[in-house]
């Protein structure tokens, strides 16, 4: 199974890869970051492209590290350079990519979607894996990983983890009431349409978009 990792210089994104080599220590990764090209200020194009290539292949470096320590050998790594979504996403489906992997925010305010991660979600023809923080007892405690689906998920992902992991599987109906029972779950397959109508719900579980 092919991940790509969307990349920027934060601590949450070096969180969420060592999570994934955790959900999935088979899969091969592409570790892609996108530079903003600049439409005005021409003479300042050039030192800005620098400083940005040197942040984000140093944010490159501290995931690709972490793949390499925890067992991960097939890595690609791209920087990208356009304005649009539309160019990870173009990126993601010329290689084939089975689940792209991000954060709500770069910063730590996870408690809402942030505007890159509202615009990938919605326009994404590819599953998407949106990081918490409940992540780390799940690394922690190597249990039973219980999983939700909600509607038809990819089962390549969902046999991926399987894999890998004992999981419990639970059908929720589209009707579903969440209430607080989704901190039963570690992850939830959820179809895009359910996800977007209340997306702060789901912010504390992880959760595979499709």
């Amino acid at each position: 199974m092919k991940i790509m990792i969307c990349t920027v210089k934060s601590d949450i994104v070096y969180h969420m890869t060592k999570f994934l080599t955790y959900l999935f220590p088979s899969s091969e990764y592409y570790i892609v970051s996108l530079i903003r090209t600049m439409k005005h200020r021409v003479m300042m194009t050039r030192l800005y492209r620098k400083t940005v290539e040197k942040t984000l292949t140093e944010a490159q470096d501290v995931v690709e590290a972490t793949l390499r320590r925890n067992g991960v050998t097939n890595i690609t790594r791209d920087l990208l350079y356009g304005n649009k979504v539309q160019d990870l996403l173009k990126y993601a489906e010329k290689h084939t990519i089975d689940l792209i992997a991000i954060t709500p925010r770069t910063t730590y305010s996870l408690d809402r979607l942030g505007r890159f991660a509202k615009k990938i979600i919605k326009v994404s023809r590819i599953p998407i894996l949106l990081f918490t923080w409940k992540t780390d007892p799940i690394i922690a405690k190597k249990r039973v990983i219980k999983i939700a689906k909600i509607g038809n998920p990819p089962l390549k992902i969902l046999n991926e983890i399987s894999k890998n992991h004992d999981i419990k599987l639970i059908t929720l109906d589209k009707t579903f009431s969440a209430g607080n029972r989704f901190h039963e779950f570690d992850i939830v397959f959820i179809d895009k349409e359910s996800f977007l109508k209340t997306p702060t719900k789901y912010l504390w579980i992880v959760t595979i978009i499709y």
